[in-house]
């Protein structure tokens, strides 16, 4: 698929998960917006099917971001059900992965932390067939202890076969700062901090298709170390309004003027 076809489904994937939001009463469209291309990128580049197949591995560690992988799979045709029915009963999509109402997700998530020593479970167990495991986890999610356990293992027993993400949009919901002495920004210097713990660090832009591509192809090469990629991406990435104010839309209903504005926005980007 061209980058300008990638482009268009991208804009559209973010058009429809802006109007399941929507219609299903709000939720987190900062962080949604921020993933989906990391996520169609990772679709489109390597082999992850159902949780039962022979395959990579995917991890969404921000799992308030689900409707983002829902809205993935539905544009690379392997989710046929209607977002519209995003949170709905029996639905299989759930406010956050839930790998027992949904056969495409690999691991439940939603306490945020976890899903990179998850992820480096898999990947020793899978070591041997050769199959990848993608974890992708947001930025203020890094300020969770296991993560930084999980790298300095997978690091220790050189996991090349575990590849993490990081969705690196720069806002939280409350921001980075809880008072006016400390600064919780977990990344200031994100390379030197991967690096540190002894993976292979690269920056990339996370809207940048090729470039996405670029990394997946040369972290399937990487030997004796695990990959990490820091994605810069925007919060709210498509919706002016939500790029403008990240913190305000991170998770929150729209008024009948933001859902209109949204949609032009989508619609002519």
């Amino acid at each position: 698929m061209s980058n300008s076809a990638t482009e268009l489904l991208a804009r559209q994937t973010r058009l429809a998960v802006v109007e399941a939001l929507h219609a299903a009463g709000g939720g987190h469209y900062g962080g949604a917006l921020s993933v989906i291309d990391i996520l169609l990128a990772l679709y489109q580049n390597r082999p992850i099917q159902q949780a039962t197949e022979s395959g990579d591995k995917l991890i969404l560690s921000k799992g308030h971001a689900a409707i983002a992988l829902y809205g993935v799979l539905q544009s690379m045709g392997l989710w046929k059900r209607e977002l519209a029915l995003y949170g709905s009963y029996g639905s299989g999509m759930e406010g956050h992965p839930d790998m027992l109402a949904n056969r495409f997700v690999h691991f439940s998530t939603g306490s945020l932390g976890q899903g990179l020593a998850v992820g480096l479970g898999m990947a020793l167990a899978l070591r041997e067939s050769k199959r990848h495991v993608w974890v992708v986890l947001g930025d203020g999610e890094c300020q969770e202890g296991q993560v930084w356990e999980a790298a300095m293992l997978a690091a220790r027993y050189r996991v090349d076969n575990l590849h993490a993400i990081v969705d690196w949009n720069g806002a939280q919901e409350c921001g980075w700062r809880h008072d006016d002495r400390l600064d919780q920004a977990p990344l200031p210097n994100a390379s030197g901090k991967w690096s540190g713990f002894g993976w292979a660090t690269a920056e990339v832009d996370g809207h940048d298709h090729a470039a996405l591509a670029e990394w997946i192809a040369n972290a399937v090469k990487t030997v004796q170390k695990p990959s990490v990629a820091l994605a810069r991406t925007r919060k709210g990435h498509g919706v002016r309004l939500f790029e403008s104010e990240p913190e305000k839309y991170h998770c929150k209903n729209l008024s009948a003027d933001e859902i209109l504005e949204a949609r032009a926005n989508l619609a002519n980007d």
